[in-house]
């Protein structure tokens, strides 16, 4: 944690990050080479992929921010999931390959 003096909790040997989680600095990388600039951004709020299988897919988020323009920078920051949703609905998952 930040301070284990005050924060006991060992992420890493007890946490758990989810998966999606460890991708997003690579989908962030990507964003850039293909010419995305930290300051683009988009309105935030729910955004919606469909995935292979047809089946609609929407991420949890927290609702902070909603309904306000931000930038691909602030997602990062925040590791937050509708701006991760809007740069992976702009590319193939094939783009990583």
């Amino acid at each position: 944690g930040p301070d284990f003096a005050h924060f006991k909790y060992d992420m890493v040997s007890t946490g758990k990050r989810q998966i999606g989680s460890t991708i997003k600095p690579y989908l962030y990388t990507l964003a850039m080479e293909e010419g995305l600039s930290p300051c683009d951004g988009m309105v935030h709020g729910p955004i919606t992929i469909m995935a292979e299988n047809g089946q609609p897919w929407t991420p949890r988020n927290t609702r902070e921010a909603l309904g306000h323009f931000v930038t691909i920078k602030w997602g990062l920051q925040n590791s937050d999931n509708w701006v991760t949703a809007y740069l992976m609905s702009l590319f193939s998952p094939y783009a990583f390959a």
